[in-house]
Parts: structure tokens; C-alpha cells; sequence
């Protein structure tokens, strides 16, 4: 059995690949940017409300570096570790210690399922 490759296939499956990967950093990006801002609002309401200023200084960014994509979650309070890590009795109702990383690891399978999705699309 033989197979036949018309040169004409291979330079648009080429030119397909070829878009995809440049394609994938900005797309990647935004999923990650989304799925910031999820784990955001889904912080919001374990974050423990003291004057308002800890549950505001939730914060998510980008940050796209030699083909490397990070995606930071973080509370610019300065005593917000004390909150995050140590187990405390909050007095609010959906207060809660480690208000960050809960969210963050429930969205975790969205956002690589969403990755990946986007990869297939990008390749059929």
C-alpha cells in the first residue's frame, strides 16, 4: 500500500501548525487572565472583611516572559500571609484561612481544560 502527498497539503498543514503555536502564547494569556479573574470573585467572599482593605488588595496578573506565561494570585496587604496561612475563627459567615489558594485550586481543571480545548480547536 502506498500513500500520495500532494505538496499542496503538507505547505497548508505546515502554515496551519505554524499559526497555531504563534497563536498560542496570546491565547493561553487570556485563558489564564479569565481564569484570574474568576478565582478573584470566588476569593472575595472567603476573604475575612476587616475594614474592607483585605478583601480590595485581591489581586491577579499576567506576566509573559521568553515564551514562559505566569499567572500570580496574590493580596498586597502586608499582613495578609497572617490571614492566608494561619487558621483563624473568622467572625464572617464564608470567611475563611487559605482564602487564595481554595479558589485557585478549584478553578486549576477549568483552566487547563480550557487550555487544551483551545489547543485541539486550534489544530483541526
Amino acid at each position: 500500500m502506498s500513500t500520495t502527498i500532494d505538496a499542496k497539503d503538507l505547505r497548508k498543514l505546515a502554515d496551519k501548525i505554524h499559526k497555531a503555536v504563534a497563536e498560542r502564547p496570546d491565547r493561553v494569556a487570556d485563558i489564564m487572565r479569565k481564569h484570574g479573574g474568576i478565582i478573584e470573585q470566588k476569593a472575595a467572599p472567603l476573604t475575612p472583611v476587616d475594614m474592607g482593605f483585605l478583601r480590595r488588595a485581591n489581586n491577579s496578573r499576567i506576566r509573559e516572559y521568553r515564551g514562559t506565561i505566569t499567572l500570580t494570585l496574590e493580596n498586597r496587604m502586608v499582613y495578609a500571609p497572617y490571614q492566608h496561612y494561619k487558621v483563624l475563627n473568622h467572625t464572617q459567615p464564608n470567611a475563611r484561612d487559605h482564602f487564595i489558594s481554595l479558589p485557585f485550586y478549584a478553578e486549576l481543571p477549568a483552566m487547563c481544560d480550557d487550555i487544551i480545548n483551545t489547543d485541539i480547536e486550534a489544530f483541526q
